[in-house]
């Protein structure tokens, strides 16, 4: 027997559920397969086990090697089956949830695979209170709950755009002590990111194909949609990688800039010494035959000389840059 569900009800301190949508969310205490009726639930692992036993479906499961880069994606002729990393607001290096992805004909199960902060079902308790049962569709449930998963992006790609703001005009101001350790921390967050939605526009792609008519073909529109706005987060992190690489550039122009202007400096001051060491170098061999060696004012006219031949080419190097 299943129980009325108020849009209030939901999941809540790592619990699941089922729910079927008729003019009202019903929760039901247990899933049964082929679905009748619209039906959504979170459920765990263990659930999905037997499930996937007792409906004789043949799924891949997550191996330990599959990564933001590499997601299972599994299509025959009853099911669709996906499985996701998903990215914590905040923690994009940090560690990722792992949940899986099944849709059958009227049926839309998340399997929690690795959840620790319950994360997934949040979102899915979300969709469910914003859903609108009497236009409820399989492909609005997948792309409501998508909504929900993404629902932080834009404010996680503001903030990482303040960074880059704020290491530019540190690169500007010549106050960036930590620069190199900065862009690289950025990097690595943004390529994380890039891989992140080239996993998910991966998988609805596949949706929109539609290979095994779980949907109808007026439905498919729900998947064009995230698929345009998955694509639209995945542009704007390439725009930022752009501005990031801009920003190594005009630090490294800077450092080119300053490296300049010391070999500019180094190369005046040895085009001064060098007479000054010639000089020194000739009256260093103290030939006996040297007349300035026996001479009372030797001393003084080494100086004077010097002196000249100083004024000399700091004169000339005045009148050649004028």
């Amino acid at each position: 027997m299943g129980k009325k569900m108020t849009l209030n009800d939901g999941v809540s301190g790592g619990s699941f559920m089922i729910v079927e949508i008729h003019k009202i969310l019903i929760q039901k205490e247990k899933l049964s397969y082929p679905c009748d009726q619209l039906t959504v639930g979170f459920i765990s692992e263990a659930e999905f086990q037997a499930f996937v036993k007792q409906a004789d479906l043949s799924l891949p499961m997550p191996k330990q090697t599959e990564t933001l880069m590499r997601n299972a994606v599994s299509v025959n002729e009853e099911a669709f089956w996906c499985v996701l990393h998903l990215i914590n607001p905040g923690q994009i290096l940090g560690e990722r949830d792992q949940i899986g992805l099944l849709v059958l004909k009227n049926c839309f199960l998340v399997v929690d695979l690795a959840d620790a902060d319950d994360s997934t079902g949040e979102a899915v308790n979300r969709m469910l209170q914003t859903l609108r049962p009497q236009k409820a569709t399989l492909p609005r449930l997948i792309c409501g709950f998508f909504r929900e998963i993404l629902i932080q992006d834009p404010d996680i790609h503001e903030e990482l755009e303040l960074r880059i703001d704020t290491l530019e005009k540190e690169v500007f101001d010549w106050k960036a002590p930590h620069f190199r350790r900065q862009v690289m921390q950025l990097g690595k967050e943004l390529l994380t990111l890039n891989r992140y939605y080239e996993q998910l526009i991966n998988m609805s792609d596949h949706l929109e194909e539609n290979l095994n008519d779980l949907f109808e073909e007026n439905e498919l529109r729900s998947f064009h949609l995230l698929n345009d706005r998955l694509l639209r987060y995945r542009d704007n992190v390439q725009l930022l990688r752009d501005r990031l690489t801009q920003t190594q550039q005009s630090y490294q122009a800077q450092l080119d800039y300053q490296l300049n202007k010391s070999m500019k400096t180094l190369s005046l001051v040895t085009t001064i010494c060098l007479p000054l060491s010639l000089i020194a170098g000739w009256y260093g061999m103290n030939f006996t035959t040297m007349p300035e060696l026996q001479w009372t004012y030797g001393y003084l006219y080494v100086i004077v000389l010097s002196a000249a031949v100083v004024s000399l080419v700091v004169g000339l190097l005045k009148h050649k840059k004028g």
